[in-house]
């Protein structure tokens, strides 16, 4: 059978479809990267897997056999995977924060104070966490609060947005961003009120609204990885749920979260998806939080009270 040759009608419509097919697709994409600019702080993303091997870290000593060097962490390895909320929990000086500073590359292998071994993963591919490109892939929230005492939440949101976010939002989308953050937090009543702190600036935000602030501030690109250090310190009850909630919706976006935490409430414990359990730099425990957890302490003999939290007796028993 003949093919039947095109028109020159059929050609100009052929055109037409392709020209409003192209149009339409690249709306479609101005949309999506439009949609990405200004997102919510819950707008999904892919997330990655983080992980540790063997991780070895101690102080140096010039004099060994006088003053024996302290091993803070002994050869401890686990992951940290996309779309969940883990949790590191121990007693104090069990290492958490020296494992969560190895991690995001605030402590290196080039001290001459410090001995650092191990390996890190970053999506199945070591990776050095010094590496300015690596530490742009993870946000680190500190335990101390560190935003100057003269700016406002709003102020201090805003810089953080104009520095890293891409330069062309205009700033009603700077500001769309800002106020997502600030509503979500619970600053929007706080967010023009200074900062404060210190000898000469009393007054100002309660300790739980600067690590909010905080927080806030490192929000803003939405992050793939979130690590924070203690969050909910000095965060009463409620505020410190209202945190870790908002921490948990980021998380099932796609976040790999990690947090540090002194014995959560119940209402916080039920937020928290896996728990790496460390004692005196060993790692304990590293799996599910909730029923699993409570099973493995019951199989070693350490079975829950039925008036202990079960966040509370992990950290009882193996003492």
């Amino acid at each position: 059978m003949t093919p039947k040759s095109l028109e020159p009608d059929d050609i100009k419509t052929a055109e037409g479809i392709v020209a409003v097919a192209a149009e339409a697709t690249e709306a479609a994409t101005k949309t999506a990267r439009e949609s990405k600019k200004g997102s919510s702080i819950f707008a999904m993303r892919d997330g990655h897997t983080l992980e540790f091997n063997d991780i070895l870290f101690s102080t140096r000593s010039k004099n060994p056999e006088k003053n024996p060097p302290k091993k803070i962490l002994k050869g401890i390895s686990g992951s940290f995977p996309p779309k969940t909320l883990t949790a590191v929990m121990g007693p104090s000086g069990s290492g958490k924060t020296s494992l969560l500073k190895i991690l995001t590359g605030r402590i290196g292998g080039g001290s001459s104070q410090l001995d650092l071994s191990g390996e890190i993963r970053l999506d199945h591919k070591r990776v050095d966490p010094t590496d300015i490109d690596v530490r742009r892939e993870i946000a680190y929230v500190e335990q101390d609060v560190s935003i100057p005492a003269t700016c406002t939440p709003r102020e201090a949101i805003t810089f953080s947005a104009r520095l890293r976010l891409d330069k062309n939002l205009s700033d009603t989308e700077i500001n769309n961003v800002v106020n997502d953050i600030l509503d979500n937090l619970g600053l929007q009543k706080c967010a023009d009120t200074l900062i404060g702190g210190g000898i000469l600036m009393a007054g100002g935000l309660s300790g739980g609204e600067k690590k909010r602030v905080q927080c806030g501030v490192e929000l803003v690109t939405g992050p793939e990885i979130i690590v924070l250090d203690e969050p909910t310190s000095g965060l009463d009850s409620y505020s410190a749920q209202n945190l870790m909630d908002v921490l948990k919706r980021i998380a099932d976006a796609g976040a790999t979260v990690i947090v540090t935490i002194h014995q959560p409430p119940p209402p916080v414990v039920r937020k928290i998806d896996n728990l790496l359990l460390l004692l005196s730099g060993r790692l304990l425990y590293d799996g599910p939080m909730g029923i699993p957890v409570e099973q493995k302490f019951t199989e070693l003999g350490f079975p829950r009270p039925n008036d202990y939290n079960i966040a509370d007796w992990i950290l009882v028993s193996p003492l």
